[in-house]
């Protein structure tokens, strides 16, 4: 909404900026989560793992709102896989004002990166 309301964008660049955020809002996610069961089937232990947890917490039923607090074991796996396989690698911000970071000094207007796979 501020970018229509700016009056600098082009129609076709607000289009393009909505047509990323939507791709990049379900595509990268879902790769997260096929790289993360994928991982877990390479490790029969931890697969069997969280399907007893499912078994156990969820039954024979449908899996339901309720269930997900219960579900520690696949919560955990969830997690690693979001470690492992972050689906964003880097943040950036700009410094606003000059900055001294571990001893660092980082003039205003610079912009900073952070990797995440090697933190």
């Amino acid at each position: 909404a501020n970018m229509l309301k700016t009056g600098k964008y082009a129609d076709w660049e607000i289009i393009n900026i909505f047509i990323n955020l939507v791709v990049a809002g379900g595509e990268t996610p879902a790769l997260v989560c096929c790289k993360t069961l994928a991982a877990m089937i390479a490790n029969p232990e931890v697969m069997a793992k969280a399907v007893k947890e499912i078994d156990n917490v969820v039954g024979d039923g449908d899996l339901e709102m309720e269930h997900i607090a219960d579900l520690e074991y696949l919560d955990c796996c969830i997690k690693e896989g979001l470690r492992r396989y972050a689906p964003a690698t880097v943040v950036g911000r700009s410094v606003k004002e000059p900055v001294t970071l571990c001893g660092y000094e980082v003039p205003a207007g610079s912009s900073l990166h952070v990797n995440i796979h090697a933190v």
